[in-house]
């Protein structure tokens, strides 16, 4: 079953860690390791591995948000991000 997930803001860590902040979606179980293409306005960008699942901050304002994280690197341009930016779960 797929899994889907609209990308609100993306964080870009000196570590080599992006971390997209993302709503929707219906996760059961964990996400280290699950493979998820990243789609652009219909069309398939890339496919990314995601690492894990970090806490975010100000949970309070942004309950149905969760913060996936990979150590790919994410081909999104500032401009895209909110505008129809998915997130779709392979595994």
């Amino acid at each position: 079953m797929q899994k889907e997930f609209r990308v609100r803001d993306v964080f870009r860590l000196s570590s080599g860690v992006t971390v997209l902040a993302c709503e929707g979606g219906n996760l059961e179980g964990g996400i280290a390791g699950r493979r998820a293409t990243l789609v652009v306005h219909g069309e398939t960008r890339q496919t990314i591995v995601l690492m894990g699942e970090r806490h975010m901050l100000n949970q309070s304002a942004n309950v149905d948000q969760r913060a996936f994280e990979t150590s790919d690197v994410v081909e999104l341009r500032d401009g895209e991000i909110g505008s129809g930016v998915r997130i779709v779960l392979l595994d």
